[in-house]
């Protein structure tokens, strides 16, 4: 059966292949649908992810072959199970899903249909909705609301008898919402939210006795952080205080200090952390007049201005980083978007493509043997694939850009390399809609280790206004504290500014229709 296609500009990519690249679908998952493949992670040299298939959305396998690509397990046997959250922990996977109860619970997995079972069912009552997993001292650390402790840290050896409750941050039933997990030193760090409601930053060795809260000098409220990252010996993250306002902060494991107060005052520089290259922290920051680009090394006078643009009203974004170069998106005061490429030596900046466009919005970035690609809309409804052939001669051009084949992929590249095989979860202008395809003739895809910062919220905390920001248009919902839809977007935008007055104090949620983002903001 033919398969309705819809190309809808807020949340596809289409994608043009030349001729010569050959497109096979994997698997026809769903026959009569659409099998929304996603949440994809290797393990044991194949592939796990989440797919709708003749039993609802369940947990599937595939080792790039037909015959390999098959439903793992039917964990709910009465609707979807939406799998997700997968960690990879030893030979085992742990993740997140729904079963028969409508309970979304902790389930693990070794590859095998016998071999995936609940793991435990946390909260007896409800739901536990177990979410930011990390490994930490061979152990799985994530976060999980019991019914009675409200959302807080848990820790499993990955048996029901070593999964536990690790720490009460937040006496009571209203949980510390802990977040932003690293670990830098051989120690965990987060933000949570401490008995008095503010949040702050934590570190653990992994012990509840070895918990503790680092406070912020000037934040009596508390620092708000967020992004955690390691640099080398240091922790760097966004927060705020009372005299800098929001900014980029570093701990280095005795105090906490501001790195540089770019915005003067009390206001937010809305920083956003574009990636670690060669042991410096690159970011995107506004000084009140434009955006531009920083770069620290983790100390005070190590901390400068790298770029000299003036009159950005955007942060940068979609930065890469390759053969000593930083390759990023913004847009110029009259909202053109334009490619840059910085020299991370001479630290010369130059402009390689200008598009006068409103559509253009490159996005998705990955590099295929020495050839950049990317996806980006000439019109309000055709996305094309573009490439950089020679980055040094700054050679672009379009694939294909007319009599292409239309192949939309949901929110980034999602192109992934199993067993010599190019997969990728997209929908295809043909007879089988949204599964996964396989792209010869391609090359290697090298996936940059850079985590996408597509959204940004400011300020935060607010008072009365709350400005949304986004690379791409996009609507949205914002949850309470304990999960429940409040408000929701009138329209489809690139930026949304949203009055709050409204809402009491505390923390709230806001949750990117169609893309994985959720975003906590503080109301005051």
């Amino acid at each position: 059966m033919k398969k309705a296609f819809y190309t809808i500009a807020v949340s596809l990519f289409s994608i043009s292949f030349s001729s010569s690249q050959n497109l096979a679908v994997l698997k026809d998952i769903n026959p009569s649908g659409d099998a929304a493949p996603g949440n994809f992670v290797e393990f044991n040299n194949k592939v796990i992810f989440s797919a709708s298939g003749s039993n609802g959305h369940e947990l599937w396998i595939t080792d790039g072959t037909t015959a390999g690509t098959q439903e793992l397990k039917d964990i709910n046997t009465n609707g979807d199970a939406y799998p997700a959250n997968f960690t990879v922990f030893g030979n085992k996977l742990l993740f997140s899903a729904t079963d028969s109860n409508n309970d979304t619970e902790l389930w693990i997995t070794d590859g095998t249909s016998a071999g995936t079972t609940l793991l435990k069912n946390i909260n007896a009552s409800a739901s536990s909705f177990p979410a930011n997993f990390i490994v930490f001292n061979n152990k799985v650390f994530f976060t999980a609301d019991d019914g009675t402790n409200g959302k807080e840290i848990w820790i499993s050896d990955g048996t029901a008898a070593g999964t536990s409750l690790f720490t009460d941050l937040t006496p009571g039933n209203t949980g510390s919402f802990a977040n932003s997990f690293t670990i830098v030193n051989n120690k965990l760090y987060f933000a949570g939210m401490d008995a008095n409601h503010h949040f702050d930053l934590y570190v653990t060795n992994g012990t509840s006795a070895g918990t503790q809260i680092i406070t912020t000098p000037n934040a009596p409220n508390g620092s708000n952080p967020y992004n955690l990252i390691g640099l080398g010996n240091k922790l760097i993250f966004n927060g705020s205080d009372d005299v800098n306002g929001d900014e980029l902060f570093m701990y280095d494991g005795t105090i906490i200090s501001i790195l540089n107060d770019i915005l003067s005052g009390t206001g937010s520089s809305n920083t956003t952390q574009l990636g670690i290259y060669n042991n410096e922290l690159y970011f995107s920051s506004t000084n009140g007049t434009s955006y531009n680009i920083y770069k620290t090394d983790g100390t005070v006078t190590g901390t400068v201005q790298v770029t000299n643009h003036t009159g950005l009203s955007s942060p940068v974004s979609q930065a890469f980083f390759e053969n000593n170069f930083l390759h990023y998106v913004y847009a110029d005061a009259n909202n053109v978007k334009k490619l840059n490429r910085l020299d991370l030596t001479t630290m010369t900046d130059v402009s390689y493509y200008n598009n006068t466009s409103a559509f253009f919005s490159p996005a998705g970035f990955k590099k295929i043997n020495n050839t950049i690609y990317f996806v980006s809309n000439d019109s309000l409804y055709s996305m094309l694939l573009y490439k950089i052939n020679d980055v040094s001669g700054f050679d672009f051009e379009a694939v294909m850009p007319n009599d292409s084949i239309q192949y939309s992929f949901t929110n980034t590249l999602n192109l992934f390399l199993l067993n010599g095989k190019i997969l990728a979860s997209g929908n295809f202008d043909n007879d089988y809609g949204h599964e996964i395809y396989i792209i010869d003739n391609i090359g290697v895809i090298n996936t940059l280790n850079i985590e996408e910062k597509n959204f940004s919220v400011y300020p935060n905390p607010v008072i009365n206004e709350l400005t949304i920001s986004g690379d791409t248009e996009f609507t949205f919902n914002v949850l309470s504290g304990d999960g429940r839809r409040i408000m929701t977007s009138d329209n489809s935008a690139l930026q949304h500014t949203v009055n709050v007055d409204h809402l009491q104090s505390g923390i709230y949620f806001i949750n990117i229709e169609n893309n994985p983002k959720t975003i906590k903001f503080i109301k005051l």
